[in-house]
């Protein structure tokens, strides 16, 4: 893989390529666990330049999301874990997102991934198109 520009300021290249492994070696623990619930990854970490995995579901009025991103706040290195449903209805899209973890570390992330990951699926499948219309 070769980097010919930073799309992180806050990061060096060594740093980038560390965390970028091991991103891409916890995928095969996503890609295992949230498979079963008909998500799949968005863009694979190993053929990219971004910190983090997204995985998407597409349903008939149904989209969602769920993953974890790379903050790129100076002096730390944290990321923020997410679930979204979207529902399409009458030419708009409504939708949630909620961040289940905040502020963490890749060291967290892979410690907790399959708590993080239950508590995710648990909201997606728990939203109702009710709550996704409601401001």
């Amino acid at each position: 893989m070769r980097f010919g520009y930073p799309i992180y300021k806050n990061i060096n290249e060594r740093d980038f390529r560390a965390m970028h492994k091991r991103i891409a070696a916890l995928r095969v623990q996503f890609d295992e666990y949230i498979s079963s619930h008909q998500f799949q990854i968005n863009r694979p970490s190993d053929s990219n330049d971004i910190l983090g995995l997204d995985y998407v579901k597409q349903e008939a009025n149904h989209n969602g999301n769920i993953g974890f991103h790379f903050n790129d706040d100076p002096g730390v290195f944290t990321f923020n874990f997410y679930v979204a449903k979207a529902l399409d209805l009458d030419n708009k899209r409504y939708y949630k997102k909620y961040l289940i973890a905040e502020n963490v570390s890749l060291e967290f992330i892979e410690r907790m991934y399959t708590s993080l990951l239950t508590k995710a699926l648990n909201i997606y499948e728990k939203l109702e198109d009710e709550d996704l219309m409601i401001e």
